[in-house]
């Protein structure tokens, strides 16, 4: 009889201790996340930021876009098919030029596309105000 609850009595001690051992496994594991997302978090919120500011950026330049369709349609009632002329021409100015961004072998970083693309829109919002200009104290 005493065997038999020295027996159960070994029983309890083995599972308890397999259960410590499991639940301190456990701890190491979450306490290794945690100093894993302490190291993590402040370059997420670097990442953020900058997300954010290309967003903001991209913003930018589909309503710096937006306007262009503006002044085309202005530029297309006073110069288009329906403001008398015969033919649609193929355009004003000479051939296209060629993109930055084609064959460029050594890219830079996409701030820095994102950078020329900007200043690329701005150039060309510039160009076609200063057209839309021009068109009004022609006509």
């Amino acid at each position: 009889m005493i065997g038999v609850a020295l027996g159960g009595v070994g029983v309890g001690i083995a599972l308890v201790a397999t259960s410590l051992g499991a639940i301190y496994s456990d701890y190491l594991s979450l306490r290794h996340q945690r100093d894993t997302m302490s190291v993590l978090l402040p370059k997420m919120t670097d990442q953020q930021g900058l997300l954010e500011s290309y967003q903001n950026r991209v913003r930018e330049l589909r309503s710096e876009i937006a306007g262009w369709s503006e002044v085309h349609a202005r530029i297309l009632a006073a110069f288009g098919p329906d403001a008398g002329l015969s033919q649609r021409g193929a355009g004003i100015g000479g051939g296209t030029a060629t993109s930055m961004l084609d064959g460029d072998a050594d890219r830079a970083g996409v701030k820095e596309d994102l950078a020329r693309l900007a200043g690329e829109v701005k150039e060309e919002g510039d160009n076609l105000r200063a057209l839309e200009q021009f068109l009004a104290r022609a006509g």
